[in-house]
């Protein structure tokens, strides 16, 4: 009993203890850390937001010009599309200093791939823009699960946005938009990729 009590054991045993507390704190710090830089569905839903807004500004300047689409996203702003935040996915790490936050002094920079050389008039099964990949993609992302692949939200030219899970999916639907495209003597040209 005598030998229970004696302080250098007791101080040995706090010491572990202690140890094996701050080893589980530095572990769920990282845990989650790494759980924060996953892309959240409201994220991904902003991005969606963001292209909706593009697309009802590019409706927009279409009736304005004669049903013709800009040659860029340059051209919504600032009469059709209110904010240069919008052109900004809030996740975007290349976007420069002050772009996310629509500040006007910002270099120009948009997230999102514009699909130029369309009109109002051609088939709305067509994609308008679509946001970069690496948007989304986030320094240890997924990293307990190789391989994974990360969609796109597309924007069509009926102003609907859909999420499109795989790279291969979204080349199709660029190739089926150039197919539409070129029945109605029209070449797209990909702009911000």
């Amino acid at each position: 009993m005598h030998d229970r009590l004696m302080p250098g054991r007791f101080l040995k045993r706090t010491v572990r203890i202690v140890v094996i507390l701050l080893l589980a704190a530095v572990i769920a710090f990282l845990f989650m850390s790494r759980s924060r830089r996953l892309v959240s569905p409201h994220c991904i839903s902003y991005c969606g937001d963001n292209l909706r807004q593009i697309g009802l500004a590019l409706k927009q300047y279409a009736q304005d010009h004669d049903e013709v689409f800009p040659p860029d996203l340059k051209m919504l702003y600032p009469r059709y599309a209110e904010s240069r935040k919008t052109l900004v996915c809030p996740l975007d790490r290349a976007a420069p200093r002050g772009a996310r936050s629509g500040d006007p002094n910002a270099p120009w920079y948009t997230s999102y791939t514009y699909v130029s050389g369309l009109t109002d008039l051609d088939r709305s099964a067509c994609v308008l823009a679509y946001e970069r990949q690496e948007n989304h993609r986030r320094e240890g992302m997924a990293w307990w699960q190789p391989g994974v692949r990360l969609g796109v939200n597309v924007l069509f030219l009926d102003t609907h946005v859909e999420w499109v899970p795989d790279p291969e999916q979204l080349a199709e639907l660029l190739a089926k938009t150039r197919e539409l495209a070129a029945a109605n003597g029209h070449e797209v040209k990909l702009v911000g990729e």
